[in-house]
């Protein structure tokens, strides 16, 4: 790696990091946790949201999103519903107060960011904002092209064995 990509992620770590203590200190005036966030705007994001993809995506077993999304039903923000194609799936949507207290959450961030980006020049913002979108498609054409393939050869032996 380059020196100016190796100062560039350290800016980014050193930055992403603040964002995240920000973010924290915003969803604690909800009486929110981090995780309750992200699902929140996952179930805002992907309707409909299963329970297993909701564990898959969040690395967690499912017994452990049960006890998550149980608590954010108890608190108005997620309601679970049966699947019409097959009964034992459910589906996760936000409900008017998640919605509403999401929209809330992410205004509250954008007007934080807001306050500690406007320091910055116009310029800078721009050059940053490049070159994270430039290392975005790099990452999108790197996954939809692997090196060796769509199964690297290790994975074709394993499935290969009875």
């Amino acid at each position: 790696m380059s020196m100016e990509g190796r100062e560039f992620i350290e800016a980014l770590e050193g930055f992403w990091f603040q964002v995240r203590q920000e973010e924290r200190g915003i969803l604690r005036r909800w009486d929110i946790t981090p995780l309750q966030g992200i699902v929140l705007r996952m179930s805002l994001c992907e309707e409909p949201l299963t329970m297993s993809v909701l564990a898959a995506r969040l690395g967690i077993r499912p017994q452990t999103a049960t006890h998550l999304v149980d608590f954010m039903e108890e608190r108005g923000w997620i309601r679970r519903t049966r699947s019409r194609d097959d009964r034992r799936v459910s589906l996760l949507e936000p409900t008017v107060r998640g919605r509403k207290d999401s929209e809330a959450i992410h205004q509250a961030f954008m007007d934080r960011m807001e306050t500690f980006l406007s320091a910055a020049p116009k310029d800078q913002l721009k050059a940053g904002a490049a070159a994270l979108r430039a290392a975005q498609e790099s990452f999108r054409q790197a996954r939809a092209h692997p090196a060796g393939g769509p199964r690297s050869a290790r994975s074709r032996r394993i499935r290969q064995v009875p």
